[in-house]
């Protein structure tokens, strides 16, 4: 069933829907899922289950659940939108994103869950978020991820188990190039990955690239686990295998700006430089390699 919204009002699901397609076109709205269910089982969806379009304002879903959409979000929220909300909602087993938010100024994401996608929720290019007391757990990579995003709150929040299926990085809270970001009373539990190799990353919560004054305060990270590997790393003499971070901070030299030696190999640009949590090994990439 395809339904869309083009007038401000009050709008109650009286039944579930399967498939259930549903998209808000209008400024003013609030969508009550009243218990109910939006599902798309046996097929491939063809749309997210909720969209909201894009310079779309004051728009509010909460109170149901979303599942089974294969190959969309559950809920995608379009570009120059603001004060979206999104309370009391079950989200899961859509793929990419249970929830994915781009260009959005304003809103609470509130008493949520998140689960079974690649992504719990994935914000972008958004700012003055408020998203608390929100679950997101056994998504393939990251739980609750920011991307290029500024001044959000996320508080109260659980990433459990992020990251069990992946073949590669896992996070619990991750936030990418973005300013000013605040993580209150956040629990990351479970990360992991099931890869070895020395380029991969277990957090708990990372804050990486150019990001900058964010801030984790009160939380706690436990339980990162990565396996433990005996293969060489290229013609080094030693064996590495995946560290688990409880909280990482990378950097990326943004231009060469030292040069060692090592073996045979001469004048290697340093690229990054990834310390052990005990402060007594670094994992170096240059230019040319590792």
């Amino acid at each position: 069933t395809n339904t869309t919204i083009t007038a401000p009002g009050y709008y109650v699901l009286c039944n579930s829907l399967n498939p259930g397609l549903i998209v808000i076109n209008s400024d003013n709205v609030t969508l009550d899922l009243a218990g109910l269910v939006l599902s798309h089982d046996g097929s491939t969806s063809t749309a997210p289950a909720i969209t909201i379009n894009n310079n779309r304002s004051n728009v509010t879903v909460q109170n149901g659940t979303i599942e089974n959409y294969s190959n969309h979000d559950g809920i995608s929220v379009g570009t120059g939108t603001s004060r979206i909300n999104l309370f009391d909602l079950s989200i899961y087993n859509t793929n990419p994103r249970c929830v994915n938010l781009q260009g959005t100024t304003g809103g609470w994401i509130k008493n949520c869950d998140f689960s079974q996608s690649v992504t719990g929720i994935e914000i972008t290019n958004s700012r003055s978020l408020l998203i608390k007391n929100c679950t997101s757990l056994y998504n393939d990579i990251t739980g609750f991820s920011l991307v290029s995003s500024g001044t959000n709150c996320i508080q109260g929040c659980k990433a459990l188990a992020n990251g069990s299926a992946t073949t590669g990085n896992a996070y619990g809270f991750r936030s990418e190039n973005g300013s000013g970001n605040l993580f209150i009373e956040c629990i990351a539990d479970a990360t992991q990955t099931t890869t070895s190799g020395y380029d991969i990353t277990v957090a708990g919560f990372s804050l990486a690239g150019t990001e900058n004054c964010s801030k984790i305060t009160h939380c706690c990270s436990m339980n990162t686990f990565a396996p433990f590997t005996s293969s060489s790393l290229g013609s080094l003499p030693f064996t590495v295998s995946p560290t688990p971070y409880g909280i990482e901070l990378p950097y990326t030299f943004p231009t060469p700006t030292l040069e060692v030696e090592y073996g045979t190999t001469t004048a290697a640009s340093i690229r990054t430089v990834h310390w052990s949590p005990d402060g007594k090994y670094a994992l170096i990439t240059f230019s040319s390699g590792v």
